[in-house]
């Protein structure tokens, strides 16, 4: 594979990572108390129906099951984000969780040097993230 072969794949699967963070972002949104359950085929699948441009290049490129892969790893340190909180944050957050809890937990449990391709592409995505986070959920002053 050369580097511009590299390249887009790489930006594939960023584009898509991006948009199933925010997919699932909203379906947090969406219930009243906690988060949403995260099945990767299931997210998938929303992504095909809801934004069909940012899943086209990954299945394109051969890269479906990396990106499952992918989601399912972001689905694991969500669990341990919500293991980690104390119980009065969790009950006063409604059982929610922001993206910057994942960002710490990747932090503090080394995910650096056990998925460090997870834990790249998780960085390298966060700031873009957490900016559309804040648009479409901040509350302007």
């Amino acid at each position: 594979m050369n580097d511009a072969e590299l390249d887009n794949h790489e930006a594939a699967l960023k584009s898509a990572m991006i948009s199933a963070i925010l997919l699932l972002a909203e379906m947090d949104q969406a219930l009243h108390f906690g988060c949403a359950e995260v099945k990767a085929d299931e997210i998938l699948t929303k992504l095909e129906e809801f934004a069909p441009l940012s899943i086209a290049e990954v299945i394109r490129f051969g890269l479906r099951e990396q990106f499952l892969a992918h989601i399912t790893m972001y689905g694991s340190a969500r669990t341990i984000a919500l293991q980690w909180r104390d119980p009065e944050t969790y009950f006063e957050s409604y059982g929610k969780l922001s993206f910057e809890d994942v960002l710490y937990i990747l932090d503090a449990d080394e995910w650096n040097e056990s998925h460090p391709a997870f834990y790249s592409l998780i960085t390298s995505i966060a700031p873009t993230v957490e900016r559309i986070l804040d648009d479409r959920f901040g509350i302007p002053f």
